[in-house]
This record gives C-alpha cells, sequence and structure tokens, in this order.
C-alpha cells in the first residue's frame, strides 16, 4: 500500500513538523524587539521633481 503509506507519513509526520516548525518560527520572532530604527533624513530620498 503505497497510498497509505504516504498518507500516514503526511499525516502524522509532515503536517506536525510543519506546525512545530510554525511554531519556532513564530516564538523567536515574539523574543527580538520591534523598535524601528531612527530616521536619517538622506538627500537622495524624497526627490520630488516634475
Amino acid at each position: 500500500g503505497g497510498i497509505k503509506l504516504w498518507k500516514r507519513l503526511s499525516f502524522f509526520v509532515a503536517f506536525p513538523a510543519v506546525g512545530l516548525c510554525m511554531l519556532n518560527c513564530y516564538l523567536m520572532h515574539q523574543k527580538e524587539s520591534h523598535e524601528r530604527p531612527p530616521f536619517v533624513p538622506y538627500e537622495h530620498l524624497r526627490i520630488r521633481n516634475k
């Protein structure tokens, strides 16, 4: 049964592994600071010519 094997592998190995990776990424992202760096008004930015 190739189909049964791959179905079981998908449900019991692949989906939990993807879920754990998503949880890991979410928790690691929460640890980082979310503050913006200070704005530096460079001369070459925001040039508006008509």
